[in-house]
């Protein structure tokens, strides 16, 4: 933990392919939280259930083969996926539930595809 910490803190030394590797860590830790959510909260939207089991299995087989795609160091493929992952889950907030907060999540999505670009 401790030199994953010094080596975000030191950044402009680091190669880009580095960086990236440590932003998607980053944007990982975030989209696991969501994720962890997201499972028993779906349960509440207007989805049919299967539907809700669908989508929550979808939403965690994407989230492993992120994970996979990171420890083969195929990165660009993992931040592609988890672009695409993040705009899945706002379509299925947004779907789910009217409610403001879900929209909230439209925003979530762009500020990960800034984080990226940055």
């Amino acid at each position: 933990m401790k030199n994953f910490f010094r080596r975000m803190f030191n950044t402009e030394f680091l190669p880009m392919s580095e960086v990236r590797k440590i932003k998607i860590i980053l944007v990982m830790i975030f989209l696991l939280v969501i994720t962890a959510v997201t499972i028993p909260v779906s349960f509440f939207f207007t989805y049919q259930l299967y539907v809700k089991i669908l989508g929550s299995v979808g939403l965690a087989l994407a989230y492993v083969l992120i994970v996979l795609l990171i420890r083969w160091n195929k990165i660009m493929a993992a931040v592609q996926i988890s672009i695409i992952y993040t705009i899945a889950l706002t379509v299925f907030y947004i779907g789910g539930t009217g409610s403001f907060y879900a929209y909230l999540f439209f925003y979530i999505a762009l500020t990960i595809i800034i984080f990226y670009n940055q």
